[in-house]
């Protein structure tokens, strides 16, 4: 499989059920993902304020705990233990 990146955030917080809130941007818009970490990040750097509006939409006034970029098997990974 490609190498491929997604932009993940995880907000501050956790469930009764011990979950947390966990948000994987949909960019770029004209690609799968990223093609590598530094495609992601500059993405980051270049879209801070979209990035946090859109993070204050979803999820109101709750603090960002951690934003990164994760592989693509990483993401799957979170996925698998999010649906248990």
């Amino acid at each position: 499989m490609a190498n491929i990146w997604y932009l993940v955030a995880i907000m501050f917080g956790v469930h009764e059920d011990g979950k947390v809130d966990v948000y994987i941007f949909k960019e770029p818009k004209n690609a799968p993902g990223f093609y590598s970490t530094i495609s992601c990040q500059n993405y980051v750097s270049a879209n801070a304020s979209y990035l946090a509006e859109t993070l204050r939409i979803q999820y109101g006034d709750r603090p960002l705990k951690q934003l990164l970029c994760a592989q693509v098997d990483s993401v799957k990974q979170l996925l698998e233990t999010t649906k248990q």
